[in-house]
């Protein structure tokens, strides 16, 4: 049901931030002992193990009567203003991403073994960010959890300028703006589920397609900002990103879209 969806896809996510935790000190491992390429050997060895268990657990899919693939898909201002925030909120996390290496190198020298261990703190922080998910979207509302989200990645990612020049302030405020940012994206996607749920997979695209568009949006200019401005100038442009995202929720998504009002009254009608 939607109102314990964002619950289940944030338990569901915990696999995504608890791999993370794990692989990425590995793969920093596997790269200082034995060079880069092993750990594309040994994650391919693990994803073929995957994919045989996969087959084995998995559930034959089941097809939503509400959903038919010849529903047109109409996006009005709540659903356009969603595709925006989507971009708004992969790119600010994308601009910190593609510097952050860099950063962490140029600045405090931390070394490939290092960024594995740093690597591990960004997966706490993702944990962080979906046990919130699991705890309070689904009380507060998906919208409001938007909003909360953007706000703390806002907070978060603006801070790191105003904290010095301090490895551990630095990735202190850098952990609470990745907090908000995995706290957003996992309350967005049960949000996108209900904004049009008679053409459901076809506006989930869209929304895949937006964030697609954020991602390479902030990779082409995040090193460019780190160019000229350092660090600084990627985590200023990523909290402004999070505030355009508010200012968009606040002004075209209506308090209302997706709500369980209007899911209750599409099943009612199918």
């Amino acid at each position: 049901p939607y109102e314990k969806r964002a619950r289940v896809l944030g338990i569901v996510e915990m696999t995504w931030a608890g791999g993370f935790f794990i692989g990425a000190p590995v793969a920093g491992w596997l790269i200082s002992s034995w060079g880069w390429r092993t750990p594309f050997w040994v994650f391919a060895g693990v994803s073929l193990v995957a994919l045989v268990l996969f087959r084995s657990f998995l559930e034959p899919e089941r097809t939503d009567h509400r959903e038919r693939s010849d529903r047109k898909l109409v996006l009005d201002r709540s659903a356009v203003g969603f595709l925006i925030v989507s971009i708004c909120f992969m790119a600010s996390a994308e601009l910190m991403f593609i510097s952050l290496g860099a950063w962490l190198e140029d600045d405090f020298a931390v070394k490939i073994a290092g960024l594995g261990g740093i690597a591990a703190v960004i997966g706490i922080a993702e944990l962080t960010g979906e046990g919130g998910t699991i705890g309070l979207t689904d009380r507060i509302g998906k919208r409001n959890a938007l909003l909360l989200g953007m706000t703390i990645a806002a907070l978060g990612f603006g801070s790191i300028p105003l904290v010095g020049d301090g490895l551990v302030p630095g990735l202190a405020a850098l952990f609470v703006g990745i907090v908000g940012f995995e706290f957003t994206i996992v309350s967005a996607i049960p949000f996108a589920t209900e904004i049009r749920p008679m053409a459901r997979t076809r506006f989930l695209s869209l929304m895949t397609l937006a964030a697609g568009i954020g991602r390479a949006a902030g990779a082409f200019a995040g090193a460019r900002l780190y160019t000229a401005f350092g660090f600084a100038g990627d985590a200023w442009v990523a909290a402004g990103l999070n505030v355009v995202g508010i200012a968009v929720v606040l002004t075209l998504i209506h308090p209302d879209t997706a709500g369980p009002a209007k899911h209750i009254d599409v099943a009612t009608a199918s």
